[in-house]
């Protein structure tokens, strides 16, 4: 079955190339890098395309093969492709087309639906829903995260990082978190970002800082730069001595 995907895999890319984090799934994964990224349009690809077995052939192979699994069902997971380039996230979506229609495979898809559709608008200048909607058989739409969500994964991950907070520390993050924190800390992915960064600076600085100033100066640098880069060069402005 890997060798029929992969014969698939190769015709496809070899007519929509793919770039960038597309890439991960061709590197040396379970098709063992069969596949280039970053095909030109040339000679050689005009002449790739010309010769060997035709997609159609290839695609008639694999199906044959995934006919024989019987109740067995394939689940293809791709993750995260509101986070490509618009060009990289239409050849994803344009592979999925092309295979959508095998059976005993099913695709699981995880996206910002806004995002991915803004993205395959800006590459095609279509409508990115509409898009979507002749590829995506059934969307499943998560319900939005609850702030106190958002705040106890992010008090949790702090615990681990910290193993004695004072009362005054407690209450100074309650503070944080209401006037700074909650206004740029809205998903997982946020938190994640803020406690990698956090625990980076930490490991440099956190003998000589408060965490929970620590903790803001992060968060501006990650969601502000222009206002940290002011603060760092107008400290003295902020602090009294």
């Amino acid at each position: 079955m890997r060798e029929a995907f992969a014969s698939v895999l190769s015709r496809l890319t070899q007519a929509v190339p793919l770039a960038g984090a597309a890439t991960d799934v061709i590197s040396g994964g379970a098709f063992g890098g069969l596949l280039s990224a970053g095909v030109d349009i040339s000679d050689k690809l005009a002449k790739r395309l010309t010769t060997g077995p035709t997609l159609e052939s290839v695609r008639s192979r694999l199906k044959q093969v995934l006919r024989g699994l019987d109740n067995r069902k394939v689940v293809v997971v791709i993750d995260d492709l509101d986070r490509l380039t618009p060009a990289e996230a239409v050849e994803m979506v344009s592979l999925l087309k092309g295979l959508g229609d095998l059976p005993n495979v099913v695709y699981l898809l995880c996206y910002d639906e806004e995002r991915l559709a803004q993205l395959i608008h800006t590459e095609l200048e279509v409508d990115g829903l509409e898009y979507l909607q002749k590829i995506v058989q059934y969307p499943v739409h998560l319900p939005p995260l609850d702030t106190t969500d958002i705040s106890r994964l992010l008090d949790a991950d702090l615990r681990l990082l910290i193993q004695s907070w004072s009362d005054t520390d407690h209450r100074r993050l309650a503070s944080a978190w209401i006037l700074v924190l909650s206004r740029y800390i809205r998903t997982p992915r946020d938190v994640r970002r803020l406690i990698n960064a956090y625990s980076v600076a930490s490991a440099g600085i956190g003998d000589h800082t408060n965490p929970v100033d620590l903790l803001v100066l992060e968060t501006i640098r990650i969601h502000e730069p222009t206002i940290y880069s002011w603060v760092r060069q107008n400290h003295e402005l902020l602090v009294t001595y």
